[in-house]
């Protein structure tokens, strides 16, 4: 997979919900449920119940965040 793969995928999946696992350092995981609000041209957003949060697609590619769509 590459980064176009990624954002293609993420792109046709604006409006879904998703859970997001981001490894740290330290093996410290944050986890961060919510919709796919907007893709943009190097990163993308995620609208949780009270706050936004946005992830690159590269971190993605390098696995340091992990998508898993609900």
């Amino acid at each position: 997979m590459n980064i176009e793969d990624i954002k293609s995928q993420i792109k046709n999946s604006i409006g879904r919900e998703v859970k997001i696992t981001v490894n740290g350092i330290r093996n410290k995981q944050n986890i961060y449920s919510g919709i796919i609000s907007d893709a943009y041209p190097y990163i993308f957003t995620i609208a949780t119940g009270s706050d936004t949060k946005s992830f690159s697609y590269a971190e993605v590619l390098s696995k340091e965040v992990i998508i898993k769509f609900i």
